[in-house]
């Protein structure tokens, strides 16, 4: 990879946590014959979230968004968006579990790296604000809804008020 448009930090946790091709297609194999629905079939966990996180579909979506990380970040950086003094709020997951496969290490500093790397989304206004929802996942809608509801709210007052967020 070694791409100069990212971070150092966040590109060597990048490719420490990216998986092999190998990997990918054992994974999208297993998903294939259901053995990533186990946890979900018959290890008792029952919730919508695990439904959904647990089906084949969700593994290759999953994997697919991995494997593009690179690729999604160059494109980002070099986009000339900006959105002016328009409102913008950028939540980012405080609790993130490690990674599958890797060190608890590895896992803190590509979740630390990616983190900070979202610093770059608030950049595109002049008006925004990044929110750390410290025990929330990836997942903040379904962690934290009504963080998610603020975040809304304050965007939509500032939009109407022309104020800021």
């Amino acid at each position: 990879m070694g791409a100069s448009y990212l971070d150092p930090e966040l590109q060597n946790a990048i490719e420490e946590a990216l998986p092999s091709p190998g990997s990918t297609l054992w994974t999208k194999f297993l998903a294939t014959i259901g053995v990533t629905r186990l946890p979900y079939t018959f290890g008792g966990v029952t919730d919508e979230n695990a439904a959904i996180s647990t089906h084949a579909k969700n593994t290759y979506e999953a994997l697919e968004e991995t494997t593009s990380l690179e690729e999604s970040a160059k494109e980002r950086r070099a986009a000339t968006v900006s959105l002016g003094g328009k409102p913008l709020m950028v939540l980012s997951a405080g609790a993130r579990a490690p990674l599958p496969g890797f060190s608890q290490e590895q896992s803190d500093r590509f979740n630390e790296a990616w983190t900070e790397s979202l610093v770059d989304l608030t950049r595109v206004s002049q008006n925004s604000e990044q929110i750390i929802a410290e025990d929330s996942t990836h997942n903040i809608q379904a962690d934290d809804p009504e963080l998610v509801i603020d975040a809304i709210r304050q965007v939509e007052e500032a939009v109407r008020n022309g104020g800021s967020v």
